[in-house]
């Protein structure tokens, strides 16, 4: 993954990303709105549908969500699956998030597409196994924690794209 790192994320990455984020509740709208805040201070011109997320802390999720998916530009199909599975990690380690909870968040993103065919099976194969080893006995619920935990550290270097206002 680390070749991919050299493109930046886009405005349309970024917003990509704040709607899986938000979808998957690991962000709120306020966050988003400091995005766009930050974002705004630097372009000389403010256009929609920035002119209307400007307020997303006080708009419901449902409406940032649609007008972050109206923000133009070309996007990564990729990177914001990965940005947001890096949040997870960063959640993760910062003790705010179960490694149970940031798996079973990473097939939900998996659903949505932003992630290669490869990504979702290993974590729909690890989401299996921590369930399979925690309630059925088959396997060992710490070592299949290890292995996300090791899943996870594959998006480490995503993090530094990660806008300052998350």
């Amino acid at each position: 993954m680390t070749a991919e790192l050299r493109r930046t994320a886009s405005q349309k990455d970024i917003a990509q990303f704040f709607r899986l984020s938000l979808r998957i509740g690991i962000v709120d709208t306020a966050a988003a709105e400091r995005w766009v805040d930050s974002t705004v201070e630097k372009e000389p011109t403010v256009v929609f549908p920035f002119t209307e997320l400007a307020g997303a802390s006080h708009l419901p999720v449902s409406r940032v969500d649609e007008l972050l998916g109206q923000v133009s530009g070309s996007s990564d199909p990729n990177l914001p699956g990965r940005l947001a599975v890096a949040l997870l990690r960063r959640r993760v380690l910062e003790g705010s998030l179960a490694l149970e909870s940031a798996i079973k968040h990473v097939v939900e993103i998996s659903f949505s597409g932003p992630l290669t065919d490869e990504e979702r099976s290993r974590a729909d194969w690890l989401q299996e196994h921590l369930w399979l080893a925690m309630h059925e006995g088959y396997g060992s619920p710490k070592r299949v924690r290890l292995e996300i935990q090791e899943f996870l550290e594959n998006y480490a270097e995503f993090d530094k794209q990660i806008p300052e206002t998350v």
